[in-house]
């Protein structure tokens, strides 16, 4: 989800001119000018606390009462960029609830903004990226379902296999965003969805090398449009988690990153959203993700020591005493239960029942979800 700040500036200067009559005149244009500002900024701060308030009851998990605080907010403005905002963060938790129709209602929501024009360029590229990243969460059906007509026709059938069409599905959808407007969640994005075809051996025709490259200058591209202020806390989180993934998998395919940095790329996910993780979900979950990432770069690679220990510090956080509220751990107990459904062959499947032999913690959280280790 995207966050975009508005600020505006009102400078009012009249010359003072020798005739009494222009002097009231431009001192009564003065007054209705500073009137409007007052009256626009109070607006923006209303809506900007208003805003606020429902993010926090959308942080709590009660997607019901953030939707109707969202509706509320979005009454508040006129500006096409606020209510675009407003409106995603009602799809969005729309999707999240999934009660009756919920989730074609969100999805219609998602599709009407991005199409319309007269929405900002950012929000609507910052729309579609998210709903690559909704879409990516729900296999190839759903893709398939949503995404084959168009002008939304992104769908792309995998040619290995068609549980990976969400990936090649959402790199046309990113791809698209960044065509609209550049950004640095779809840049990192494409080069992460990348970098899960090319682990799992799914690129179909294109070459490991080629795509590495084309992952760094995805990359390259995402550093320089690099943005923490117009998205929420768990898309910040995102967009370095997808960074450190790609830079990992291209810089050791290409052998032109050193690990050192690789390594500096996922440490920098955690020093950057660490704090947000215990009071959002969102964040919660992406950091999990990192970690399990994180700590499979140091048990893949050679460091010329052992890395166990850190193995074990960066997977503590799946101990049940430093887990924290239970609650922010639901939607990371649910990936791991469907990951132990996968094919053996899954490189994540694979390489988590690795790291399971060398982390306590992680093996008993496993083996809480059904897994038999």
């Amino acid at each position: 989800m995207n966050n975009d700040n508005f600020s505006t500036e009102t400078n009012v200067a009249p010359k003072v001119a020798g005739r009494f009559w222009i002097l009231v005149a431009l001192g009564s244009l003065l007054i209705l000018t500073l009137a409007g500002f007052w009256y626009y900024e109070s607006n923006m701060t209303l809506f900007s606390t208003m805003y606020k308030n429902a993010f926090e009851i959308h942080k709590s998990g009660d997607y019901t009462a953030s939707i109707e605080a969202f509706k509320q907010t979005m009454d508040e403005t006129t500006d096409k960029g606020e209510q675009a905002r407003a409106q995603e963060m009602i799809a969005f938790d729309m999707f999240l609830r999934n009660e009756g129709d919920d989730r074609i209602q969100a999805i219609r929501m998602y599709k009407d903004i991005i199409n319309d024009k007269t929405y900002p360029a950012s929000v609507r590229a910052l729309m579609l990226a998210d709903l690559a990243l909704l879409m990516s969460d729900q296999g190839n059906d759903f893709a398939k379902q949503h995404f084959s007509a168009e002008p939304f026709d992104y769908y792309v059938e995998s040619s290995k296999n068609s549980r990976y069409s969400v990936y090649t599905t959402a790199i046309e959808m990113l791809k698209a965003s960044d065509s609209i407007y550049e950004n640095s969640l779809a840049e990192y994005a494409v080069a992460y969805n990348y970098a899960v075809l090319i682990l799992n051996d799914a690129l179909g025709t294109s070459t490991p090398e080629a795509t590495a490259k084309l992952m760094q200058d995805y990359i390259k591209k995402g550093d320089s449009n690099i943005d923490d202020m117009h998205y929420q806390p768990s898309n910040v989180a995102r967009q370095y988690y997808y960074r450190a993934l790609a830079t990992s998998v291209s810089g050791k395919r290409l052998n032109n990153i050193s690990l050192a940095d690789r390594e500096s790329a996922f440490k920098l996910v955690l020093s950057k959203t660490g704090a947000a993780e215990n009071t959002d979900k969102q964040v919660k979950t992406v950091l999990m993700q990192a970690r399990l990432n994180y700590a499979i770069f140091l048990m893949r690679n050679d460091f010329g020591l052992d890395r166990s220990s850190d193995i074990r510090a960066v997977l503590q956080a799946f101990a049940p005493s430093t887990g924290g509220d239970k609650d922010l751990l639901v939607p990371t107990r649910a990936s791991l239960m469907a990951l132990g459904d996968a094919p053996d062959s899954s490189f994540m499947k694979a390489n988590v029942i690795k790291l399971s032999a060398i982390s306590p913690d992680l093996k008993l959280f496993l083996n809480s979800l059904g897994w038999k280790l």
